[in-house]
């Protein structure tokens, strides 16, 4: 869960966007949202227990201005492309990109 407030944190820290990004899937109209999607794997699993897991999500943006959703998905597209960290608040993950 860690995980995924921060990501979520860290979409919010883009200047621009036109509302903030809630955790959780689309509703309403001008929902911006980043949700889990099935396929997430183990990569590697350690002697002592540590998982190195691909997790993976998805951004979703609900509106019916296409100009908007296009500048809105490409500010967090470029944004995520360049993430080089992501700081776990408790411990629970060690973001490696």
């Amino acid at each position: 869960m860690d995980l995924w407030e921060r990501l979520s944190d860290s979409i919010d820290s883009i200047q621009g966007l036109p509302m903030p990004c809630s955790m959780g899937f689309l509703n309403g109209e001008d929902t911006l949202c980043v949700y889990s999607m099935p396929g997430s794997r183990t990569v590697e699993e350690y002697f002592n227990g540590t998982k190195e897991r691909e997790m993976l999500y998805e951004v979703g943006f609900n509106t019916k201005d296409q100009e908007k959703a296009n500048q809105t998905l490409w500010l967090i597209s470029n944004h995520l492309d360049e993430l080089s960290t992501l700081k776990s608040e408790d411990g629970s993950f060690v973001f490696l990109g």
